[in-house]
C-alpha cells in the first residue's frame, strides 16, 4: 500500500482511540504479527485499571522482509472518564503534538507544547475505535458521555465517521 500521488506524506497515519483496558497496545502487537509473520510484541501492554499507555507512541509497521510499511499507527492513554481531554485530543489530531508526548493525568490546555506548523503528514488521516471485549452497555454513563464527547471533537475537526 502506498499513500495517494500528490498528498505528499510518506505513510498513513493511524490514531487508536478507545477506553482504558481496551485493547489499543494489543491491537498493534497483533498487526504486526500479521505484516511481519512473527509474534513479538512491539507495544507493552498489561491488564489494568489504569492507561498503561502514558505517552504518545508510534509504530512504524514492517513487513515480514523487514521493510517499512506505509501505515504508521499511533497509541494513546486510554480514555477514562474523569479526565477531559478535548483540546489535547483536538491537537494530536491535527498533528501538533510531537511523539513522547506525556499524557498528564490532568488536561490543561496552555501547558501542551505544540509542534509548530504541523504539515499533512504530521497530522491524523485516519481514526480507529478500539472496543476490546467491553460491552458498551456496561460501561459507566460518565464513559459513556466522555466518549459521545470524542465523537463531537472528532466531528469538529472535519472527519466523517462510519461505523
Amino acid at each position: 500500500m502506498v499513500p495517494l500521488s500528490g498528498l505528499d506524506i510518506c505513510q498513513y497515519n493511524i490514531l487508536l482511540l478507545g477506553a482504558v483496558g481496551a485493547g489499543k497496545s494489543s491491537f498493534i502487537n497483533t498487526l504486526s504479527t500479521v505484516f511481519t509473520g512473527k509474534v513479538e510484541p512491539i507495544a507493552q501492554f498489561r491488564q489494568s485499571v489504569s492507561s498503561v499507555t502514558t505517552k504518545l507512541k508510534k509504530y512504524d509497521l514492517r513487513s515480514a522482509n523487514d521493510d517499512t510499511l506505509k501505515l504508521r499507527i499511533f497509541d494513546i492513554r486510554g480514555f477514562e472518564s474523569k479526565r477531559e481531554n478535548d483540546k489535547e485530543l483536538e491537537l494530536l489530531i491535527d498533528g501538533r503534538i510531537p511523539e513522547n508526548y506525556q499524557f498528564p493525568d490532568t488536561v490543561n490546555p496552555d501547558d501542551i507544547k505544540e509542534r509548530p506548523n504541523p504539515t499533512f503528514n504530521d497530522k491524523i488521516h485516519l481514526i480507529c475505535f478500539v472496543e476490546g471485549n467491553s460491552d458498551y452497555e456496561k460501561l459507566s454513563t460518565d464513559l459513556k458521555e466522555r466518549l459521545l464527547r470524542i465523537n463531537q471533537v472528532i466531528c469538529n475537526t472535519g472527519y466523517m465517521l462510519h461505523e
